[in-house]
Parts: C-alpha cells; structure tokens; sequence
C-alpha cells in the first residue's frame, strides 16, 4: 500500500475512533442525567421514616463489553419489600412503587432525551 493511501486510512481509523468515543461519551452523559432525574423523583416519594431508605438511593452506569446501561437501586434490607408491598401504610406523597413509577412515567422522556443527544452527536 502506498505511503499516502495509508496515512489516509490511519486518518479515516483514528476519526472513526474520535466518533465512535464522542457518542459513547454522550450517551453515558444522558443516561447519567437520566439516572440522576429518576432517583430524584424517586426519592420524592420513597417511604420515609428515618431517612435511612432514601440515603440508601444510588444510581451507576454499568459498562459491559461495548454495552451500556444504567440502574437506579436502593440498598436496605427493607427496600424491596417497600416497594412492592401495596399494604403499607405510608406518610401522605410516600408509596411503594417508588421506583417503578417514575421510571414508567418517565421512560418515553428518557428515551426521547437519548435519541435527542445521540443526533446531536451525530449531526442530524
């Protein structure tokens, strides 16, 4: 291969690369955003007593292999059982479901908010 076609296919290489890295990091910048938004809205209407369920409120993105995702958890040993016993009684504006409620409500803005940035990364 001649010289110059070379360095233009090393060129073409390292900007898809520069492209490829952009949009990850975009994506992994919304769906942080996306993540830190749902836990707040969660956390609006998590059981509360002490305070110790809500404080226990994390959200990470979780990379596997060239995947990506997001979770939102909270991390007592009563949380899973808050928030899907229906029979609790909580303070007024606390439920159970307080998880999966917002995300439900929430998932067609999240999803709007990904493709949104992912064509601005892309130029469209």
């Amino acid at each position: 291969m001649d010289g110059s076609i070379a360095r233009q296919v090393n060129e073409l290489r390292r900007n898809l690369r520069n492209m490829q890295n952009q949009h990850r990091n975009a994506v992994v910048k919304t769906i942080r955003w996306c993540l830190k938004d749902l836990l707040k809205k969660a956390n609006k209407i998590v059981p509360l007593d002490k305070g110790d369920l809500r404080k226990s409120g994390k959200y990470e993105v979780i990379f596997k292999g060239s995947k990506v995702r997001g979770e939102v958890s909270y991390n007592t040993h009563y949380a899973l059982i808050q928030h899907e016993n229906l029979e609790f009684r909580h303070a007024p504006g606390r439920q159970a479901k307080y998880l999966e409620q917002p995300a439900k409500e929430n998932a067609k803005f999240y999803s709007e908010k990904m493709k949104e940035k992912i064509k601005e990364v892309l130029g469209k």
